[in-house]
């Protein structure tokens, strides 16, 4: 809870900076126009949240890089302008589950593999219903209802 209210101080500052920042939790990434700005905002960063709110910067996790190809939140950023698609990370976990759960040689009947799939599916696409590609969601639902019709 302490954090929270450190990291809402630490959102005032950023927006009072004129920055462009997204921020979950903990995790954050803050957007600047060129590498030498990105630098100069990253020290920045790191001297408020050590001297100021007494916060501890994982130096592993944290990095000044380009857009195009960050992970956050199960999200990869691409190309110039930050268009976002799911992480293939988490489309491989995706899959690794479905397959699982309708795997025909579980012994469940088919009634109780949909009763698993639907919450997980109906979840997913909730949390990655912000990609904005049609055509990625009729893909993965064509290959689901592959995988069903293979059960039946």
């Amino acid at each position: 809870m302490l954090a929270n209210i450190l990291l809402d101080d630490f959102d005032k500052e950023l927006e009072s900076r004129g920055l462009r920042f997204v921020r979950y939790a903990d995790d954050f990434l803050v957007f600047t126009k060129t590498r030498e700005a990105a630098r100069r905002v990253f020290a920045s960063i790191e001297r408020y949240l050590t001297r100021k709110l007494k916060l501890v910067v994982n130096q592993q996790k944290s990095r000044v890089c380009s857009t195009n190809g960050v992970e956050f939140l199960g999200f990869v950023f691409q190309g110039y302008g930050g268009q976002f698609r799911v992480a293939r990370k988490n489309l491989d976990k995706f899959m690794t589950r479905v397959r699982k759960i309708m795997q025909r040689t579980r012994g469940v009947s088919f009634t109780q593999r949909c009763a698993e799939l639907r919450p997980y599916f109906q979840g997913w696409v909730g949390y990655f219903r912000l990609v904005p590609i049609k055509s990625f969601y009729e893909d993965l639902d064509k290959w689901v209802r592959r995988r069903i019709r293979m059960c039946i």
